[in-house]
């Protein structure tokens, strides 16, 4: 392997970005998504919930949101990038997460790959090393998201007085998904975690795999233990939020249910998730709230967290302090 301080591996290789063609798909979803919502709900009835709105309390949850979440995920990337690309700077994982929160609003790839460019770049790692440990993280986020399901299935699969829920499209769309990702990702921790002799993964050792090589079972602990934090805190903030448009019918507990299914239709890379957000949101809860409030709140939380995320990366560019270049003299 090569080692991250050779000339070659200095940062300087840019990730790939998405293809025209892609980014027009995107685009085409996102509008085709939009144009579908308003169709089935009647666009007077969005305006009339939205201005239903209460601006104070809107923004101090767009703001509280996005501060503590740049606070929470710059802690959680600063743990991943010194377990796995040691030694690395704390100020150095802080300005790459804030800076590349410009990217982060277009969408979670778009703020990853951003990262691990920004991180490769300032910490002189291997490009291919620090998307590894980022893929350790993506990964472990996922079953983040899939530890509040499993609780309630658990909780709910003996609970004789709760038939309206588990009889509900959104409850079978829980089973299905937890039916389908535990056992791809146990099966990918046994892989790497279990046997570590066997040929298939001395063939996968090293590059982006580096981090699921060298993890043990503490590692993925305290990985989904970090972003089920950052669970807790999406779920809290989004209920607060929600009382700012009067949707008072949906549950905190409700939101760790069905909310990480909305989180993961996030992924898709829609510009700034448009669409497909605004999409799950009133999928998931259209039983439980106004699907007018629903699509007004998700498209105003969107755009304000969207506004949020370009205000912090436009200040942490302002204020960056960019190491010396090494020619220059001191």
């Amino acid at each position: 392997m090569t080692e991250s301080g050779s000339p070659e591996n200095n940062g300087s290789e840019k990730p790939r970005l998405p293809s025209r063609a892609l980014r027009l798909l995107m685009w085409i979803a996102a509008i085709g998504i939009l144009g579908w919502l308003f169709i089935r709900i009647d666009p007077e009835e969005t305006i009339a919930a939205a201005a239903r709105l209460r601006p104070a309390l809107f923004i101090a949850g767009v703001i509280g949101f996005s501060l503590s979440t740049l606070i929470l995920d710059w802690l959680t990337h600063y743990w991943v990038l010194r377990r796995f690309n040691s030694p690395i700077k704390t100020l150095d994982v802080l300005w790459a997460r804030g800076e590349t929160h410009l990217l982060l609003s277009l969408g979670f790839l778009y703020g990853q790959g951003g990262m691990a460019y920004a991180v490769s770049r300032r910490a002189k790692k291997p490009l291919s090393e620090v998307i590894g440990s980022l893929a350790f993280l993506m990964f472990n986020n996922l079953m983040a998201m899939m530890m509040f399901p499993t609780l309630a299935v658990l909780f709910f699969i003996h609970q004789a007085d709760a038939p309206e829920f588990r009889a509900s499209p959104e409850w079978r769309t829980v089973i299905w998904w937890l039916a389908l990702s535990w056992p791809l990702c146990l099966g990918l921790i046994f892989l790497f975690a279990v046997n570590r002799d066997n040929p298939l993964r001395r063939r996968l050792r090293g590059g982006i795999l580096t981090a699921f090589d060298r993890a043990r079972a503490r590692d993925y602990g305290l990985a989904i233990s970090l972003r089920g934090i950052q669970v807790v805190n999406w779920c809290l903030f989004s209920w607060i939020t929600l009382r700012a448009f009067e949707i008072n019918t949906i549950s905190l507990a409700e939101l760790f249910i069905l909310g990480p299914i909305i989180a993961l239709a996030g992924v898709i890379p829609t510009p700034g998730r448009l669409g497909t957000s605004q999409g799950a949101w009133v999928l998931m809860f259209h039983n439980l709230a106004e699907p007018a409030a629903l699509l007004a709140f998700s498209l105003m939380w969107t755009v304000g967290v969207n506004l949020a995320r370009w205000a912090i990366g436009a200040v942490f560019l302002a204020i960056n302090p960019r190491p010396r270049k090494q020619h220059e003299k001191t």
